[in-house]
């Protein structure tokens, strides 16, 4: 588990490299940018992100942890909510490749975000899409084995099934925990990206 820490740092410390906050800025902030602006070169799409640390407020509401806003096309990230939201160390970095996610298919025209509406398979597919920017992450930029990739893998669906549900009523279902833990591990274990665009 030791080992398994120090790769987490050393991917989220080489991302920080992808971010052009300061030196100074915390781990987590850095390679949460850095996550969001390898996605955004990856889907050559251009959109704007927030990182606050308190909820902040978007053209689509108040955002209390993490969320894309298509009416401003920004991905907010309430970066002291997502560190404290879970004790699963890659549970920040999957929200916010979870919200980049959903820029990029607003600004692609995929998943049904082009039409404003929200369904379990747009959900499912930026949980892909985290999982292969996350896969990235670990197997770029940290020298991982493949036990500890795999490892990487287990936290990344853990981290997808925390936030299903199983309130099939609710119109904000996303989608149950298996299934958010079966499409993010798609893109984790997939070849490439395109696996979550099928």
């Amino acid at each position: 588990m030791k080992r398994l820490k120090k790769l987490i740092v050393a991917a989220a410390t080489a991302a920080v490299a992808l971010s052009p906050i300061s030196a100074k800025a915390q781990l987590v902030e850095g390679a949460i940018e850095g996550i969001i602006n390898y996605m955004a070169s990856l889907y050559e799409v251009n959109f704007n992100y927030v990182l606050e640390h308190q909820p902040t407020y978007s053209d689509c509401g108040v955002v209390i942890l993490a969320a894309f806003c298509p009416a401003d096309n920004t991905v907010y990230i309430n970066v002291e909510a997502v560190k404290e939201a879970s004790d699963n160390q890659v549970f920040s970095l999957f929200v916010a490749a979870h919200e980049t996610a959903h820029a990029v298919q607003w600004n692609l025209g995929i998943g049904g975000m082009d039409s404003g509406a929200v369904t379990i398979e747009t959900e499912l597919q930026a949980d892909c899409l985290a999982g292969d920017a996350l896969s990235w992450m670990f197997s770029k930029l940290a020298s991982v084995s493949g036990e500890e990739y795999e490892q990487m893998g287990y936290l990344v669906g853990l981290a997808a099934a925390q936030v299903g549900d199983y309130d099939y009523h609710d119109s904000a279902h996303h989608g149950t925990p298996e299934q958010r833990l079966s499409f993010a591990l798609r893109g984790f274990t997939g070849e490439n990206f395109q696996a979550c665009l099928r």
